[in-house]
């Protein structure tokens, strides 16, 4: 357990102790427990949405625009949705890859992993580390020093111990739906600071075939960063193109609709006025995100030179201040 090095468990071909819990885990955290050292586990709750896969061979449906996992939604009605760019499917009922119907949307919270370690390690010290703690964080080192097994969400990602001789990633896939493009490389930076600090990183998936898992196993940062830029490249993210993101947040519901609506016909018509065939434009119609008890909805400009779309719109920008400009 001393030395650091990624090694992988597929969880369709081993047995699970509770959620998420493998057999091959439960036996490193007995052993780490055992040595009076200290395992990290990580886990993403703050999902956008359910993850949509197959249970068979754990093939997940990504957004072909943004090259980001689609979220399960079930309100109004059972789709597939891009939260990054809106995009929407109906509900597909087999997998592409091996044929199977046995579809499935994966959720467990965190609660009910600590759960099951505590019955697990009842003699452990466990604490768990996401925001419905987060107000307690004044103890954090107390905590963390005191503690023989720690789960968290992405919070507990800054937590560098050098006690910490196991880091897991207790489902690989969760960390997919964030809709952002540069999780991957979020990732595998968190290996990293692991591996730095000498621990052993476990990954656990049900991913059978997976290019970026490959690059991790083989720890070859070349390849990692030119996979990386194949992608950018593939999907007009920077260095490439220019990737904004505009926020219309207010109290009114109405308002934040209203000024979406009239931002989106202007970018439209200067799409049409320019002849930008290759420029692309995406907004929310339907979802709603609350927040602070302000209502947000986004509009995402994706092109090699989006900077002369924002330039042209800086009227109607300035015009409402409800509107914040984000660079991706």
């Amino acid at each position: 357990m001393n030395s650091s090095y990624v090694s992988l468990i597929n969880l369709s071909d081993t047995i699970l102790q509770g959620a998420f819990i493998s057999r091959e885990l439960f036996t490193s955290i007995e052993e780490v427990i055992f040595s009076k050292k200290k395992v990290l586990l990580l886990y993403n709750k703050r999902w956008y949405g359910r993850l949509f896969s197959c249970n068979d061979c754990a093939y997940y449906w990504k957004c072909p625009f943004c090259d980001v996992a689609y979220s399960y939604h079930t309100h109004p009605k059972k789709t597939l949705i891009c939260h990054q760019c809106n995009n929407t499917i109906d509900l597909p009922i087999s997998c592409p890859e091996c044929s199977s119907h046995n579809i499935v949307s994966k959720w467990i919270g965190i609660q009910q992993i600590f759960t099951d370690l505590v019955r697990l390690f009842p003699t452990a010290n466990i604490i768990r580390l996401d925001s419905d703690i987060k107000k307690e964080w004044g103890n954090l080192y107390w905590w963390i020093e005191s503690a023989d097994i720690i789960i968290g969400t992405d919070m507990a990602n800054s937590i560098h111990n050098n006690n910490i001789v196991l880091t897991s990633f207790l489902l690989l896939e969760s960390e997919f739906t964030i809709p952002d493009y540069r999780i991957e490389e979020k990732i595998y930076l968190q290996i990293t600071s692991a591996l730095k600090y000498g621990s052993h990183v476990l990954i656990q998936t049900y991913l059978k075939d997976s290019s970026f898992i490959d690059i991790c196993l083989e720890w070859n940062y070349k390849s990692f960063f030119q996979y990386c830029l194949q992608m950018r490249k593939k999907y007009w993210y920077p260095p490439y193109g220019n990737l904004i993101h505009l926020f219309v947040q207010d109290k009114s519901q109405w308002i934040v609709k209203d000024i979406i609506w009239k931002l989106s016909n202007k970018i439209q018509s200067l799409q049409q006025e320019m002849q930008l065939n290759d420029f692309s434009f995406f907004y929310d119609r339907d979802i709603w995100d609350k927040r602070a008890n302000d209502w947000i909805q986004k509009i995402v400009l994706k092109w090699t030179d989006a900077e002369i779309i924002l330039s042209l719109l800086q009227i109607e920008i300035l015009r409402n201040r409800q509107v914040h400009i984000e660079r991706r």
